[in-house]
């Protein structure tokens, strides 16, 4: 595994730095495996800020959004689910800001619950107002969520169970959140999720602290044109989890 990670390093290195200033900080690297892995998502997060320029503002927004949903998640995590089960308020916080910043038409919400809310929240005062699906493989959680959702005056349409949803779906989205079940749900349906983000769209993939499931992920998409950077310096939170960021 860490054979893997150091070549990543060393192609990320090489892409955004000039040739020999890459070698030396490879062989800087090499000896410090944290120090390396820390490398390469500090270089993530440059890629990013350079293909979405808005993410610069991210710090100022992300204080903005966090004051705004803390009140909601301290109500959610008491009273629907555990902070360990939730998605995170980091998560949340960034999944608000990147809605702020893109300014999406279509949001796919693949694993309902508190992230229904997030991006609930904001379609009611967007421009454009955006379609959002909350899609999940429980019955029972989906009705928790639609409860939440409406003892919190936030709109509670196109909640569909998954069978339902990937059988007849024919939208494409610019937001996915893939959330959705167990990770093997995750890995199975993966490559299916991939098929519904439109061109310049995003894909938030989340828990990615577990490695085997980073690895799936990371083979992938290889098979896709798409471009993953590693969100850890937004999204990971107190358990140790963060996310990836995929673009088409």
């Amino acid at each position: 595994m860490i054979k893997e990670i150091k070549e990543t390093i060393k192609r990320a290195l090489r892409s955004v730095l000039p040739k020999r200033i890459a070698e030396i900080a490879i062989k800087i690297g090499s000896s410090v495996s944290l120090t390396f892995i820390r490398i390469l998502i500090a270089i993530d997060t440059i890629c990013l800020k350079r293909k979405f320029p808005q993410f610069r503002d991210f710090d100022r927004l992300s204080n903005e959004h966090s004051k705004i949903l803390q009140p909601y998640y301290n109500k959610y995590i008491s009273s629907i689910s555990i902070d360990e089960m939730a998605i995170s308020i980091e998560l949340s916080v960034f999944l608000s800001v990147l809605c702020k910043l893109l300014t999406p038409r279509g949001i796919l919400d693949l694993g309902s619950g508190f992230s229904s809310f997030v991006f609930r929240f904001y379609s009611q005062k967007a421009d454009p107002k955006p379609i959002v699906y909350s899609v999940d493989d429980s019955k029972e959680w989906l009705k928790k969520t639609e409860i939440f959702l409406r003892d919190n005056n936030v709109p509670t349409d196109n909640i569909v169970v998954w069978k339902t949803f990937s059988e007849n779906n024919a939208e494409t989205f610019d937001i996915i959140l893939h959330d959705l079940g167990s990770i093997e749900v995750r890995k199975n349906t993966l490559e299916d999720i991939m098929k519904l983000v439109r061109p310049g769209g995003v894909i938030i993939l989340d828990d990615l602290h577990q490695v085997e499931y980073a690895l799936f992920v990371k083979e992938t998409i290889k098979k896709y044109r798409l471009r993953c950077y590693n969100l850890k310096e937004f999204t990971k939170d107190k358990f140790g989890r963060f996310s990836f960021l995929l673009v088409a």
